[in-house]
């Protein structure tokens, strides 16, 4: 069995659990259509032991589980904890069980050399074409989580309706907490050719503002509705009709209160 220069292991040692991410990073970026949390430790694992010159299937290296088999992968899945993999890749949140590779398009974090998307970066995300991906359960459309921390920061991370009743509170990050509301909701993506997960469609909303625009009565959905669109115009220059023109949708007020579900009751 090889043994590690202790002088590597020390600084191995030092860098913590983000010496193993560039493995991590490696595999998941040879699965661009998504890879199970599951399938990428099991091979980080094969990486790390083969580093390490420790042979996975000799017990005697390892020790063993109480059924008898190699304790090796309880190791390397040990190695490096969920929180790490979600600040570098993006995770299926449902089933904490998929992830994708920490590119400008879909990684949870910016990169480490910038604070915010450049122009250049923006532009790029929102003219992508719209692509799916499997979650294990079904599929759905990728959507950017940078994208959304930019949209988040046009507003200084606060719910663009600002109203008294606005549900306030710092999420985990230290950071006002507030959520990305697709104004053309992405259930319709199938509905159009342009990729609806784009900043001309996308504002900042606690989640009391959020929810009452998708449930709440129609009164309340539309004075919110009104107030999302004013702001909308202030930050980008132009109406959300006409930023979005191209989806060739219905984006009046009254459709979009159709699209989530208050149509019938707009008109009773």
């Amino acid at each position: 069995m090889m043994t590690p220069n202790p002088e590597e292991l020390n600084r191995l040692l030092a860098q913590g659990q983000y010496y193993f991410l560039p493995y991590y990073i490696e595999i998941v970026n040879q699965h661009p259509g998504g890879i199970s949390a599951a399938d990428a430790k099991t091979l980080v694992a094969n990486r790390l032991l083969e580093r390490f010159g420790i042979d996975m299937s000799d017990v005697e290296q390892t020790g063993t589980h109480v059924r008898g088999t190699s304790r090796a992968s309880q190791w390397a899945n040990n190695l490096i904890s969920n929180h790490v993999l979600d600040d570098h890749m993006l995770v299926v949140r449902s089933t904490r069980a998929t992830l994708y590779p920490g590119d400008v398009d879909n990684s949870r974090m910016l990169p480490p050399t910038s604070s915010s998307l450049t122009d250049g970066q923006v532009s790029d995300l929102d003219s992508r074409g719209p692509t799916q991906i499997d979650t294990g359960s079904g599929s759905t459309y990728r959507r950017s989580l940078q994208l959304a921390e930019h949209v988040r920061g046009l507003s200084d991370y606060a719910c663009v309706v600002a109203r008294p009743t606005c549900v306030a509170f710092d999420g985990r990050d230290g950071k006002p907490y507030v959520e990305v509301h697709h104004v053309i909701p992405m259930a319709l993506q199938d509905r159009s050719e342009v990729n609806l997960d784009r900043s001309t469609n996308m504002v900042p909303l606690c989640p009391g503002c959020h929810s009452c625009l998708h449930r709440g009565r129609i009164d309340l959905a539309a004075s919110i509705l009104d107030e999302l669109l004013r702001w909308f115009s202030a930050a980008h220059g132009l109406p959300f009709e006409a930023a979005n023109a191209d989806v060739h949708l219905d984006t009046s007020p009254a459709g979009l209160l159709g699209m989530y579900g208050a149509g019938l009751r707009l008109n009773s």
